[in-house]
């Protein structure tokens, strides 16, 4: 029975598909896909508004997000069964400010002089940390058999947001400048991935040596996933919302 079902079902998808799905699948696989600000803009508007009254968190997130849907652009396509994204995009990703998994990376990487200003400044402190720990032979060596090994592990390279060829992103000149100048610099230091990072550091996770390679180490701008020791790391997002109904 189990095998029939399955015969059916790869029958069933060697099915030419039909015109709808065929242009649908082209644009989500071609593109462009575009960052959108309108959540990120709508949400810190009422954050801020709502800052100093002494309202609970669960309040002021239900606020900041009613915000959001009623102004939010809302996006329609001739080719939609279900009608709504999540951005005024075709292809649109929203950014989450309000966790900060992401504002480094949009910070650094829409732009060329900020990819290499980071690059540079990584660099920099990379190796000042390695000439303090008498470790810059031992890295070179381990360069080494790293690149001799495979693909490196880590993209280090100056290619912006828009220019790199795996899930690039585009964003508008205004959008660009309006996140940068005026929703990044309001959450620096606020977003629920820093407090955790403090949180972390008070908790006695970190080794003092391991705070210093931390900070020393370029890597990612991604905080998806927090290194707490040379072989092993913490996600973000795993187990925080016991925290955050504690701290809240």
């Amino acid at each position: 029975m189990v095998s029939k079902v399955l015969k059916e079902s790869s029958s069933q998808n060697k099915e030419p598909a039909s015109d709808r799905i065929a242009r649908v699948r082209e644009r989500y696989q071609k593109g462009p896909a575009f960052i959108s600000i309108e959540r990120a803009k709508y949400y810190t508007e009422t954050w801020k508004e709502t800052e100093g009254k002494n309202l609970p968190l669960s309040v002021r997130v239900a606020l900041a997000m009613k915000n959001v849907y009623e102004k939010m652009t809302i996006y329609l396509d001739p080719d939609d069964r279900i009608a709504g994204y999540w951005t005024e995009f075709f292809l649109g990703m929203p950014i989450d400010i309000e966790r900060g998994v992401f504002n480094q990376v949009l910070e650094n990487e829409l732009d060329k002089t900020s990819m290499i200003y980071f690059r540079t400044r990584g660099l920099v402190k990379s190796l000042l940390y390695m000439l303090r720990k008498g470790a810059l032979r031992e890295f070179l060596n381990n360069q080494k058999i790293i690149r001799a090994s495979g693909p490196i592990p880590l993209n280090l390279g100056f290619q912006t947001m828009s220019e790199r060829k795996i899930n690039p992103f585009q964003i508008k000149e205004p959008d660009r400048l309006f996140l940068k100048r005026k929703i990044l610099p309001f959450w620096n230091g606020k977003t629920i991935v820093d407090h955790l990072e403090k949180e972390l550091v008070k908790a006695g996770l970190y080794s003092k040596d391991m705070q210093e390679f931390i900070m020393a180490v370029p890597g990612n701008t991604s905080r998806q996933v927090l290194m707490i020791s040379t072989s092993a790391t913490i996600a973000s997002f795993q187990g925080i919302s016991s925290w955050i109904m504690k701290k809240s």
